[in-house]
């Protein structure tokens, strides 16, 4: 018997479809589960420094409008409310 996966994982995951290449706005329908899955106090980097969760979320926007297609390579606890995603 398989266990269910955490509900982050679930979330993320329904969160990724969004994703699915083809346009589409960033609007209240997509905004809750944004909430749920980014954190007030978010910290995120990348090869430019630190991303504010502003900016996180604005990026998502605009990949949103340019018909981005998002894939899971996997998801992993690696803490207790931590989780590398790839």
């Amino acid at each position: 018997m398989n266990p269910s996966p955490p509900p982050f994982e679930m979330a993320f995951r329904q969160y990724l479809a969004i994703f699915g290449g083809t346009p589409k706005n960033f609007s209240e329908d997509f905004e809750p589960l944004f909430e749920q899955l980014y954190h007030n106090q978010l910290y995120l980097e990348d090869d430019n420094g630190p991303l504010s969760r502003k900016k996180v979320k604005d990026h998502h926007a605009q990949v949103l409008a340019l018909e981005w297609k998002a894939e899971l390579i996997h998801i992993r606890r690696v803490g207790l409310n931590q989780f590398d995603v790839k």
